[in-house]
């Protein structure tokens, strides 16, 4: 059986609150295979978030392991882990990060530049516009787009770097139903295609229902659903 190419070990995670230490996350184990589609859902303020920083090198955690394609994070050095993090991973978020001074396409490529990969960014930027059904908006500026279209750039940003993993923290919500539902078919589509693992944090069923595999985070404990 192949390794998760994205493995959380035990993770622990603790916030100063006064005089208290708050533990959040009180010792999760999650894998994530190549190609696979796994949601996690939970109340805010749960610690989904926290979660996937951690899962993304963000940020430490105060006990546990992380794993990238079989490798320990904590043995890179920031700049190290900088510039395996744009290798490795992508992040979608609920607000969209466009760069409003630029064009839809040169956002999208901004992906591809930024992890300094050796490709024909323009041509892969413009195929992935074409993908997620923008290829007559190639030059339009994000004030120009609706959210779910702005939404779509994203993913394509996401998708340009060519990563292992995107986590993808409530990306839809800022849509309507229909949009975030197009969204969410489009971005699990796409990974499916590409063999891209996906995780999906989101409050809506239907979303977490696509999974693989659906999780529960209550109570600093990640529960796996039937």
């Amino acid at each position: 059986m192949n390794s998760p190419i994205l493995a959380g070990l035990g993770l622990r995670k603790n916030f100063r609150s006064g005089s208290k230490d708050i533990e959040v996350l009180k010792g999760i184990d999650v894998s994530l295979n190549e190609g696979e589609f796994i949601s996690i859902q939970g109340e805010s303020g749960s610690g989904k978030t926290t979660l996937l920083n951690l899962l993304s090198g963000l940020e430490t955690s105060d006990g546990g392991e992380i794993n990238w394609a079989g490798e320990n994070v904590s043995k890179f050095k920031i700049n190290s882990l900088a510039r395996k993090r744009r290798g490795f991973l992508s992040l979608v978020f609920q607000s969209y990060y466009l760069v409003p001074e630029i064009d839809a396409l040169a956002n999208v490529a901004m992906g591809a530049r930024i992890a300094g990969l050796d490709l024909d960014w323009r041509s892969r930027s413009k195929t992935l516009m074409e993908r997620v059904g923008l290829g007559e908006r190639l030059h339009s500026l994000p004030s120009t787009l609706s959210g779910g279209e702005r939404q779509r750039v994203a993913i394509a940003r996401a998708m340009c770097a060519n990563p292992k993993v995107i986590l993808a923290d409530e990306p839809t919500g800022n849509l309507d139903e229909g949009t975030g539902d197009a969204v969410i078919d489009l971005l699990r589509s796409l990974c499916s295609e590409e063999k891209i693992g996906l995780v999906l944090v989101t409050h809506n069923n239907a979303h977490a229902s696509m999974a693989d595999s659906k999780y529960h985070l209550k109570d600093g404990l990640l529960h796996k659903e039937a």
